[in-house]
């Protein structure tokens, strides 16, 4: 699970911490990172990181829907 802070929704909106510290014992969830407000996401970097982590598949959450969909279209 990659989580994602645009800073565009309501800040009060969801608390992405609590989310963070939830999805990490949910079982079946091997890998969770908080990528902060606006993380610069390079394709080529997170492609790796899915390889070296053995990923089958990645969950996106964050504050703003879509925001941040291209970014892992093309890893």
């Amino acid at each position: 699970m990659f989580i994602c802070q645009a800073g565009e929704g309501d800040p009060d909106a969801i608390n992405l911490h609590s989310v963070e510290t939830y999805a990490a014992n949910l079982p079946g969830v091997e890998f969770v990172r908080n990528l902060g407000m606006r993380p610069l996401i390079e394709p080529v970097s997170m492609s790796e990181t899915i390889r070296n982590e053995h990923l089958d598949r990645v969950v996106i959450a964050g504050d703003s829907p879509g925001f941040f969909k291209p970014a892992f279209t093309r890893a």
